[in-house]
């Protein structure tokens, strides 16, 4: 990535090791690449106000910011966790981002109750239509399905305890402007629901990108962009197949080791230092 010659020589090596050296919390939600996928994925125009519902500790809104794809863009992060919210702070002022990235305490279930409220300083006031795009990674298991993490912020992450589906993309129609785009990130086989939420909230499916861990394997996730208010058509570009064995070949029964294919390193440079 193209580095500004202003950065001082701490925050070019910070960038330059990105996703590693984030900091999280010790019992929170650990990112994975399906953060890094989704800010590779997410493409807001220049100068827009970009909200990261559910942010953590900031991986998908700091690599688009790091990405440099859309000059002038500000993104806002929106977590329900403190802690999580201190971390992203930290980790956009490590990455010489804290002008550009915000992050905010907010259940995103309580956005409209709290739309009417007086303002607060030091708090993010949730006013309708006010950004331009929306970064979604929402929690993917529903309440009761699974094994149940002992860590209190972990589950929230991967639970849909503090918001369904549902409820995340309410705040995203929420907040979004019309003709507003929201790009998300979520399990392939959810995708029925996915689509059927995302029309039902008027947040139109215009990009499907199936996301595949090898060639011959069924889509692990999804790549989604919608568009609030906007018409019925929908571009299904080919795959994103993330690795191949390590002497090139698609070939499972070869026994090799797995490696990024040079398509997901293509797409989402960063996954190569993601540990």
């Amino acid at each position: 990535m193209d580095q500004p010659l202003s950065v001082d020589d701490a925050v070019l090596a910070a960038r330059d090791l990105f996703p590693r050296g984030l900091t999280q919390p010790a019992h929170g939600w650990r990112f994975s690449l399906d953060a890094l996928l989704l800010g590779a994925f997410a493409a807001p125009r220049p100068g827009a106000g970009v909200l990261d519902l559910g942010c953590g500790c900031g991986p998908a809104g700091l690599w688009l910011l790091l990405r440099q794809v859309c000059p002038g863009a500000t993104v806002t992060g929106l977590d329900v966790d403190p802690a999580m919210v201190r971390a992203a702070g930290e980790n956009a002022a490590r990455l010489g981002l804290a002008d550009v990235f915000s992050a905010h305490v907010l259940d995103i279930r309580d956005v409209r109750a709290r739309a009417g409220d007086a303002p607060r300083p030091g708090t993010l006031h949730p006013e309708p239509e006010s950004f331009d795009h929306v970064l979604c990674n929402p929690p993917y298991r529903p309440m009761g399905a699974g094994r149940t993490s002992p860590h209190g912020g972990r589950q929230l992450a991967r639970s849909e305890s503090c918001g369904t589906l549902e409820d995340f993309l309410a705040a995203a129609a929420f907040f979004l402007a019309n003709r507003g785009t929201i790009a998300l990130v979520y399990p392939a086989p959810r995708l029925t629901a996915l689509v059927a939420a995302l029309i039902e909230k008027k947040l139109e499916p215009k990009i499907l990108l199936p996301v595949l861990s090898r060639p011959d394997r069924p889509a692990r996730l999804v790549l989604v962009s919608a568009v609030k208010n906007g018409g019925r058509e929908m571009a299904l570009p080919p795959p994103l197949v993330l690795y191949r064995n390590s002497d090139g070949s698609d070939d499972l029964d070869a026994g090799a080791p797995r490696r990024l294919s040079e398509q997901a390193l293509a797409f989402c440079p960063c996954l190569a230092a993601n540990p």
